[in-house]
């Protein structure tokens, strides 16, 4: 009985140990996993292989980090493979809206893909602010795939739909 009971509490550590971690890897990529629409088929992304047709990944994780002081929230976006012209960045109440286009490149038309990983076409990704801005004030960059937003706080919430242009 005693070997049971031993048998049974490993197991509960064990399946504590997964919900856990399942649970961090939630709260970690929430609103971090971002939908890719394409308007491009499959055929001109790549041929069949082997006989069955692959598509490229719809979704993707699209990470970044939101902080916070006394004047200002800072968000940074990770997106790489896009340019800055491919962005628009948006203040709607208290998210911060970034809608863009990574788009796919063909290496050539003789060899096929094998592994095809990246995710490609539009996308809109929402980032929730912990504080009311001043989107009309906002700065944005985009440097080395990251994208960083600066939104300077306000006392009093704007409602109306702010766009925020990428230097």
């Amino acid at each position: 009985m005693r070997v049971f009971n031993e048998l049974k509490q490993g197991m509960e550590d064990i399946w504590g140990s997964v919900a856990e971690g399942w649970q961090r890897l939630h709260q970690q990529a929430e609103g971090a996993l971002t939908r890719f629409k394409s308007q491009e088929s499959k055929r001109s992304v790549g041929e069949p292989q082997d006989d069955q047709d692959w598509y490229p990944a719809r979704w993707s994780l699209m990470t970044g980090d939101v902080y916070e002081d006394a004047h200002k929230v800072l968000v940074r976006l990770e997106t790489p493979g896009l340019k800055k012209d491919d962005l628009q960045i948006d203040v709607e109440g208290d998210r911060l809206i970034v809608r863009g286009e990574k788009r796919f490149e063909k290496e050539s038309d003789v060899g096929r893909y094998r592994v095809l990983q990246c995710a490609y076409g539009s996308f809109v990704r929402e980032v929730h602010l912990p504080s009311h801005v001043k989107g009309d004030e906002a700065r944005a960059s985009y440097v080395d795939g990251v994208l960083r937003v600066e939104l300077p706080k306000d006392e009093v919430a704007r409602q109306r739909p702010l766009n925020i242009p990428v230097h």
